[in-house]
């Protein structure tokens, strides 16, 4: 991976090589308070076989492996109080020529040390014919808590619903050590 310095007043580029010929490219921005990011994905030949995460729940439909591709925008801003809201929009490209797109918004507070969130996004589908899938919403309610230097602690809880089904819910303890 390759993030340049700063430039142009709070621009950077970023790229990345992974395994299987996969490639990323973002352009970050960052100044004042506000960042917005643009990016493209390839995700290389990691899915030019049968997906193993295509029915790991049962369900007929790529995992998030499917992907062969995604783009997508970031937009937010962080007031000097605390305060911050983050808006993204991303598609992605499967190997089986369907689609997937999503908008999310979150509504956060930072102070010190720890971080509280609370996001809304919803997730679409489109068949290799162009037939609209099933619509999924997702809200993710989360705490971070940084006590040092390169040590994060995160809990979240999430529950999504697929066309009124109330389909997916998840409780997740976290923690990263960067070293």
């Amino acid at each position: 991976a390759y993030e340049s310095p700063r430039f142009m007043g709070g621009i950077k580029f970023y790229a990345q090589q992974g395994e299987d010929s996969s490639r990323e490219f973002a352009v970050k921005y960052a100044k004042n308070g506000w960042r917005a990011n643009a990016w493209v994905s390839d995700f290389g030949d990691t899915d030019n076989d049968l997906d193993p995460q295509a029915n790991i729940d049962g369900n007929a439909t790529p995992g998030f492996f499917g992907a062969q591709s995604g783009r997508g925008v970031l937009a937010g801003y962080k007031h000097k109080s605390g305060v911050n809201f983050t808006a993204t929009y991303g598609e992605s490209d499967l190997v089986n020529n369907s689609q997937r797109d999503f908008i999310n918004g979150k509504l956060g507070y930072t102070k010190g040390k720890h971080a509280a969130s609370v996001s809304l996004g919803q997730y679409g589908s489109k068949s290799a014919q162009g037939l609209a899938g099933a619509n999924h919403d997702r809200t993710t309610v989360a705490y971070h808590y940084a006590p040092t230097k390169g040590v994060r602690l995160w809990i979240q809880a999430t529950q999504g619903d697929t066309e009124g089904q109330k389909s997916f819910n998840s409780f997740a303890i976290g923690g990263m050590v960067q070293l």
